[in-house]
């Protein structure tokens, strides 16, 4: 019994629960709605992000937000 623990518990330290595809879907979220975005800023932040990718890719959405500069598609 205590070894199927330990097998369970050795999995979440190599990989934590996370989920790719609502991470997209934040993402896009803040770039279709500004107010999304700065809404976002204040319950999530870059280090909430598993993917590496869309750590980087919110944390320049975020600069953008915090600056005053538009997020969108084209920027």
């Amino acid at each position: 019994m205590s070894e199927s623990i330990e097998s369970i518990d050795a999995q979440f330290e190599v990989m934590p629960p996370s989920d790719i595809v609502a991470e997209k879907c934040a993402i896009a979220s803040g770039i279709l709605d500004s107010v999304m975005m700065v809404n976002m800023r204040t319950i999530i932040g870059r280090g909430d992000f598993y993917s590496v990718d869309n750590q980087i890719l919110f944390g320049a959405l975020a600069e953008l937000a915090d600056q005053g500069r538009p997020v969108d598609a084209v920027t």
